[in-house]
């Protein structure tokens, strides 16, 4: 059944925020936990990257992007797929404010549950620094 933007969805007494954001594909969306500050973000927003344009436009990329930035510092993210690896340079493993990130995705590769917080992804993911469609585009 279709779900849209800001739709409530409750399951096993656990309320599901509906957040659409297209981008990766056109209908994808993203499944938030208010109450226990948990952002499901599927193929948008990864660990340090985001997610290829399959179906989406980058101006629909840069708009769920700012969408996920609203949210709480504190929410924990939850992609669909560990590609931490690939957003890791050289320049973030010689910042020492970098290491407890580090640790977290260590500690994924080990099995463990040690999400990033959004605040780190601000901090740290290029994609979510960027302020305007203009910069997200390159020019």
């Amino acid at each position: 059944m279709p779900v849209s933007d800001n739709e409530k969805i409750e399951i096993n007494n656990i309320i599901f925020q509906v957040l659409e954001a297209p981008g990766h594909t056109n209908g994808h969306v993203l499944y938030y936990i208010p109450k226990e500050n948990l952002l499901f973000t599927g193929d948008v927003l990864f660990n340090l990257c985001v997610g290829g344009l399959f179906e989406g436009g980058p101006d629909e990329m840069f708009t769920s992007l700012q969408k996920i930035k609203l949210l709480p510092d504190e929410t924990l993210i939850l992609p669909g797929h560990e590609y931490t690896h690939a957003g890791i340079s050289q320049r973030l493993l010689q910042e020492p404010a970098f290491q407890p990130y580090l640790k977290k995705f260590l500690e994924r590769q080990q099995g463990m549950f040690s999400p990033s917080t959004l605040k780190e992804e601000k901090t740290f993911n290029p994609y979510l620094q960027i302020q305007t469609l203009t910069e997200f585009l390159g020019q």
